[in-house]
C-alpha cells in the first residue's frame, strides 16, 4: 500500500478566459473565423478596468502554469515506475497546457494586451510560466 501514495498526481489544467474574450471567441468559431481584435468592443480596447481584468486573467494563468512547472519528485522516494509515470504525466500535462497556449483564446487576449500597449503583461506571461524549463527538465 505504501509505494501507492508515493504516486504524485499532475492535475489538469484548463485555462479560463474573461467572457468578453470567450464571446468573440465562440463568435468567430460559429462564423468559421479566427478571433480578431475587431471582435472585441472598440470601447474595450482602450478601457482600462477591461485591461487591468485581463492581465489579472493573464497573471492567474501564470500562476496555475506554475503549479504543474514547478512539481517535482522526490528521486530518494519511490520506485522507477512510479519516477518514469511521473514524468510521462508532466510531460503529456505540459503538451495539453501548450496546446492551450495556442489556442485562439489565449491568442486574442494577448492580442488585446499588445494592442493596448501593455507588453510587461505579455512578455512576463511568456517568460514567467516555467514551461520552457519544465519541457527541458523532463
Amino acid at each position: 500500500m505504501l509505494h501507492l501514495q508515493q504516486n504524485i498526481e499532475i492535475p489538469e489544467l484548463f485555462l479560463s478566459l474573461h467572457p468578453v474574450i470567450q464571446t468573440a471567441v465562440d463568435s468567430a468559431t460559429k462564423n468559421n473565423a479566427r478571433p480578431n481584435l475587431d471582435m472585441v468592443p472598440s470601447d474595450l480596447l482602450q478601457d482600462s478596468s477591461f485591461l487591468n481584468s485581463l492581465q489579472s486573467t493573464v497573471n492567474a494563468w501564470i500562476k496555475s502554469i506554475q503549479s504543474i512547472t514547478k512539481m517535482s519528485r522526490d528521486t530518494e522516494s519511490g520506485t522507477a515506475t512510479q519516477e518514469i509515470n511521473f514524468w510521462l504525466s508532466m510531460e503529456l500535462a505540459l503538451e495539453k497546457i501548450e496546446e492551450q497556449l495556442r489556442g485562439d483564446g489565449v491568442q486574442l487576449t494577448l492580442d488585446v494586451l499588445k494592442h493596448a500597449k501593455r507588453f510587461l503583461a505579455t512578455v512576463s506571461f511568456i517568460a514567467d510560466t516555467g514551461l520552457k524549463e519544465a519541457s527541458d527538465r523532463g
